[in-house]
């Protein structure tokens, strides 16, 4: 990482390389773009998460030149970070990354301001989330199943308790009938 800037006591930071092999071990992707887009840095897992060389990322524009986002995520990335650039706080957002092979990823993507060679520059983790999403999913399934049964309960429990109500009523008619028959 050429951008990086060594500091004066080395003692009391990381050089060059400690930086480097911490920026590619990283769990998630990790990339650094400038303020048009370009990626200027990539991570061993934006390669892997991608399905892209870094040799094939670096230098291209990830949000208009090349074919990671649909159209519909390129508007979404070019609003959010536009707003990210003019200094507002943007929460992490989702987008879904197409990968060379074809295979479509859904990422959670959280940029931050950084200095780089010098200039402005972003920062981005990329997380894949699609373990997340089907345990959403099956949490969804799941609601909907007991939500279901809960209204099965309901039903049952207004027909039980409307028979009930019906069983006192027939009781208390029959107590009115034996007292009028025991009167005559």
């Amino acid at each position: 990482m050429d951008g990086y800037k060594e500091r004066p006591d080395k003692s009391s930071g990381w050089g060059k390389d400690e930086f480097r092999e911490f920026f590619d071990r990283m769990p998630d992707a990790v990339i650094i773009i400038d303020r048009k887009g370009v990626l200027l840095e990539a991570s061993n897992m934006a390669e892997e998460l991608s399905g892209y060389s870094k040799e094939e990322l670096l230098g291209k524009n990830v949000i208009t030149g090349f074919p990671l986002l649909d159209l519909k995520d390129k508007a979404l990335a070019i609003r959010k970070l536009a707003l990210h650039f003019s200094g507002k706080d943007v929460p992490p957002f989702e987008v879904e990354i197409h990968r060379k092979d074809g295979k479509v990823i859904p990422v959670e993507l959280n940029p931050k301001i950084i200095e780089y060679r010098g200039k402005n520059a972003d920062i981005v983790v990329l997380r894949d989330i699609t373990e997340r999403r089907k345990h959403e999913e099956e949490m969804k399934r799941l609601n909907e199943q007991l939500k279901s049964k809960v209204d099965e309960l309901d039903r049952f429990n207004r027909m039980a308790v409307g028979r009930e109500l019906k069983m006192a009523e027939l009781k208390k008619k029959i107590k009115e009938l034996e007292g009028k028959l025991r009167g005559r």
